[in-house]
C-alpha cells in the first residue's frame, strides 16, 4: 500500500525534493521587500509570472526594478495574465519592454473564441538565477500593501524558497511561457526561452535569527492545469483530506468546493478529524463569490465543520495544513476555478516544524475571526438566501475584474 507521500508523488508525476528551505512572508510589509530584494540581487536570469498586475506604487516599483535589471544585462522574462493584468498601466509595460524585458501576456481575448477567455493562469511565481523562488497568493497591486491592519490592506501569505524545489517553480513558469496560450506583447507566440547558466555561487544568505526559515524541508511541486487529463490540484487535495487522522485546517480566499469536496470534508469531520476553515468575512472582493460560498456553508456546519470569518480585512491567503505534518501553499483556492479551470501552482511541504509554524499563523488568524454559529447561519435573511440561489446559476463564475479572478 502506498504511503501518503508516495500517493501524492504519483498524482503529480514528480519526486519529492530534499534539503529545501522555506521562509514565510506575511502581508505586503514582508512580501514585497523580499521579492524586490531578490530581483535586485539577480545576476543572470529572472522569471516572473503573475495573475494580478494593476497600477499604483507597488506596480511602479516592480516595473522599475525589472527594467533596471534588464538594462544591466539580466535576462528578464515577465508573463502577466491578460485578464488579471488588464488594469496595468501601458507606461509600465512600455518601460519594461524598452529596457529589454521580454514581456508576454497569457490568453488575451480573441473574438473568435470568447469562451476560452475563462482559461486563466492564476499562478504567482518569481525565480531569480535558480537560487531563490517565491510562490503564494500575492498580487502586484497596492491592495496588498501594509500589514492587514485595516480593510485597505489585504491579508496574505507568500513563501520564499531556496534549494532544489526552486527548479519546480521555474518549471511552472516555463510551462505557461511555452504554452500556446502565451503571446509576446508584439503578438508573436514566444516559442523558446533564452538559455542561461545560473552558475554555482550562492548569493542568498539565510537569516539564521529568523524563525520563519525551516531547513531540510521535503517539498513536492503541485502544478495543476485544466489541459491535463485529470485535475492534479483536485486529486492531491482529495488525497490529503482522505489521509487526515487528526486535523484539517484550511485558509482560503474563496471557498466554493464541489459536492465531492464537501462530502470529503463532512466525512473527515464525522470520522473524528477536526476540520476548521478561515475564510473572508465582512470584507471581500465579490458579492457573487461570497454568495456562492455561503450556499455551501450549511452542509459543512451541520457536519460539525468549524467556519471562522476573518474580520479585519480581505483574507486572500491560501494554506491547507493536514495533521500537523503536511502543508500546501501557493495559488490554489479551495474552489471550483482552482480545481477545474485555472493554471495553478502550489508546493506541498512535508515538515513538522513548518506545519507547527503555519498552525500558529492559523490560530492567530482564528483569533482575528468570528466563528459562524449554525444557528446564526440558519437565521440569515431571505435576501441573502436569494443571492445564494442566484449565484448557483453560475457553475464556474468569472466573478469580476476587480477581484483576484
Amino acid at each position: 500500500m502506498l504511503t501518503v507521500r508516495e500517493t501524492l508523488s504519483k498524482i503529480v508525476g514528480e519526486p519529492w525534493t530534499e534539503g529545501n528551505r522555506i521562509f514565510v512572508l506575511e502581508n505586503g510589509d514582508q512580501i514585497f521587500p523580499a521579492m524586490l530584494a531578490a530581483i535586485e540581487k539577480a545576476k543572470i536570469d529572472i522569471q516572473f509570472l503573475t495573475y494580478v498586475y494593476w497600477q499604483g506604487e507597488i506596480a511602479e516599483q516592480f516595473a522599475e526594478r525589472l527594467a533596471a535589471k534588464a538594462r544591466d544585462g539580466v535576462t528578464c522574462h515577465v508573463l502577466i495574465d491578460a485578464h488579471g493584468g488588464a488594469r496595468v498601466g501601458k507606461h509600465l509595460l512600455d518601460m519594461m519592454e524598452e529596457a529589454g524585458v521580454i514581456l508576454a501576456k497569457y490568453n488575451p481575448f480573441r473574438p473568435l473564441s470568447p469562451l476560452k477567455y475563462q482559461h486563466r493562469t492564476h499562478r504567482k511565481i518569481l525565480t531569480c538565477d535558480s537560487e531563490v523562488g517565491f510562490i503564494g497568493g500575492v498580487g502586484i497591486a497596492d491592495e496588498w500593501k501594509g500589514d492587514a491592519r485595516n480593510p485597505d490592506e489585504r491579508h496574505e501569505f507568500h513563501f520564499q524558497i531556496e534549494g532544489p524545489a526552486v527548479n519546480s517553480l521555474s518549471l511552472a513558469f516555463r510551462e505557461n511561457w511555452l504554452s500556446k496560450w502565451t503571446y509576446l506583447r508584439s503578438g508573436d507566440h514566444p516559442a523558446e526561452m533564452i538559455p542561461f547558466d545560473p552558475g554555482a555561487d550562492e548569493y542568498f544568505q539565510r537569516p539564521d535569527d529568523h524563525a520563519g526559515f525551516h531547513d531540510s524541508a521535503r517539498m513536492l511541486p503541485l502544478l495543476s492545469s485544466p489541459l491535463a487529463a485529470e485535475s492534479e490540484a483536485g486529486d492531491a487535495y482529495r488525497a490529503l483530506i482522505e489521509s487526515a487522522k487528526e486535523s484539517i485546517r484550511i485558509t482560503s480566499a474563496y471557498l466554493i468546493p464541489d459536492t465531492e469536496m464537501i462530502a470529503l470534508l463532512r466525512r473527515a469531520q464525522m470520522r473524528g478529524v477536526r476540520v476548521e476553515l478561515v475564510i473572508p468575512g465582512p470584507h471581500r472582493d465579490s458579492w457573487l463569490a461570497q454568495s456562492r460560498s455561503r450556499a455551501v456553508w450549511e452542509k459543512l456546519l451541520e457536519a460539525g465543520v468549524t467556519i471562522h470569518l476573518y474580520q479585519p480585512t480581505m483574507c486572500h491567503a491560501k494554506v491547507t495544513i493536514i495533521d500537523n505534518h503536511f502543508v500546501t501553499v501557493g495559488s490554489i483556492n479551495f474552489d471550483l476555478l482552482s480545481f477545474r479551470l485555472n493554471e495553478e501552482a502550489n508546493v506541498i511541504v512535508d515538515s513538522e516544524s513548518f506545519a507547527s509554524l503555519m498552525i500558529s499563523k492559523f490560530e492567530h488568524d482564528k483569533a482575528r475571526s468570528k466563528e459562524l454559529k449554525p444557528e446564526t447561519h440558519a437565521e440569515r435573511s431571505g435576501w441573502l438566501r436569494f443571492k445564494e440561489k442566484l449565484s448557483c446559476l453560475f457553475p464556474l463564475p468569472y466573478w469580476t475584474e476587480g477581484c483576484n479572478y
